[in-house]
């Protein structure tokens, strides 16, 4: 008992070339940076908004 692989039902999906997969890897890289560096930057206003409070509450840090 033999199949064709191209009468097997969602094997209908078009090839991808090359370039559309760097394209996409690269808007999911602009992505993942872009959200890298949204972390890194709230943290640090984060740390600034609670030193600056802690120091008008009187601590010294």
């Amino acid at each position: 008992m033999s199949f064709d692989v191209n009468q097997m039902p969602g094997s209908s999906e078009k090839k991808v070339d090359e370039s559309e997969a760097k394209a996409a890897g690269l808007k999911r890289f602009k992505y993942w940076f872009a959200g890298v560096v949204l972390v890194c930057l709230s943290v640090i206003v984060g740390a600034a908004i609670f030193y600056y409070l802690l120091n008008d509450l009187g601590y010294k840090i």
